[in-house]
């Protein structure tokens, strides 16, 4: 009962009254049934007499990875994935996260969008239409990259097979990880918390769209200023294009992120311009006090299979 709950539910609240007719049962166990499922992890919540099916986006749990010995440290930036659609460059995955680990990187940060998402819309453009054997894909590809351990956070396209399943899809892609052995934190939906190696990050999926370089990092200072928490390194996926830009006074350190995915333009999310196909590694100091800085960033494109690298460095 709980799966026609939730697709019930998904969309718009259903009043308890509504559900008991259209399932045929009492209020009792249409009560019974959303209690089993919440055990289970199922996101369906009570809104006085009516009842939802939304997964909350917000911050998770606090993940620490990565050693803090003094001195220079590395951190893969990968996101934008979108595992399951026809235009998602595996290969290049794999090629980047070699390349990030010979470069010294241990730990990866994920800013989400880590598959397609199981929506009518996007059923054109997808190779695999299901949470699961999107997932699959994902994990398949994975497991060819080095053992990096993996701050990750759930992106909208992850979010629409949350809202069709009722599950936190972020939660199931770390259960996938684990069980084949891949060292997977999920940090929460759209917006996740982290320590890496010492740096105090903030990973973020925005919903807004933007494709020139300003546009990105007025979008980037903005979440700066609004951050309620101290953080050194503001991460960003969603917007398929690389920039990055060090907020003042929040002294905070901010970047976006490529993608993994060759389609060149989304129209309808005013995503008009190439985007940026690979992935960036972001650079920093730790000092014998804990303290980050002298933070840089550099993208690795890897659309045409180069290994042309073009960096950026902070503004100081």
């Amino acid at each position: 009962m709980i799966h026609e709950i939730v697709r019930h539910c998904s969309r718009i609240p259903r009043t308890i009254t509504w559900l008991c007719c259209k399932l045929v049962c009492s209020e009792k166990e249409l009560r019974a049934a959303i209690a089993s499922g919440v055990r289970q992890g199922f996101a369906v919540q009570y809104n006085g007499q009516f009842v939802t099916s939304r997964v909350s986006i917000g911050p998770g749990p606090l993940v620490v990875l990565g050693d803090t010995k003094p001195g220079r440290h590395h951190i893969a930036h990968i996101t934008d994935t979108h595992a399951g659609s026809k235009h998602f460059h595996a290969r290049g995955l794999i090629r980047f996260g070699q390349m990030a680990w010979k470069l010294g990187c241990r730990t990866v940060a994920g800013t989400g969008d880590w598959t397609d998402g199981v929506k009518p819309l996007l059923v054109p453009d997808q190779r695999f239409t299901g949470g699961d054997e999107q997932c699959e894909e994902l994990v398949s590809t994975w497991r060819k990259l080095p053992p990096f351990q993996v701050a990750s956070i759930s992106g909208n396209h992850d979010g629409y097979t949350s809202a069709a399943g009722g599950l936190d899809f972020g939660r199931v892609i770390e259960e996938r990880m684990r069980a084949a052995g891949i060292d997977w934190h999920h940090a929460g939906t759209c917006a996740g918390n982290a320590i890496l190696h010492g740096a105090r990050t903030h990973m973020w999926h925005p919903m807004g769209a933007a494709s020139t370089p300003n546009a990105i990092r007025r979008m980037l200072n903005a979440r700066a200023e609004t951050l309620q928490e101290p953080c050194d390194l503001l991460l960003s996926g969603h917007l398929h294009h690389f920039a990055m830009c060090h907020a003042h006074p929040e002294d905070v350190f901010c970047a976006s992120g490529g993608t993994f995915q060759l389609k060149r333009s989304e129209f309808a999310n005013r995503i008009s311009r190439p985007w940026d196909v690979g992935g960036s590694i972001i650079s920093f100091t730790l000092d014998r006090k804990g303290r980050a800085s002298e933070f840089s960033a550099k993208l690795y494109p890897v659309a045409q299979d180069s290994p042309k690298a073009f960096s950026y460095a902070r503004v100081p």
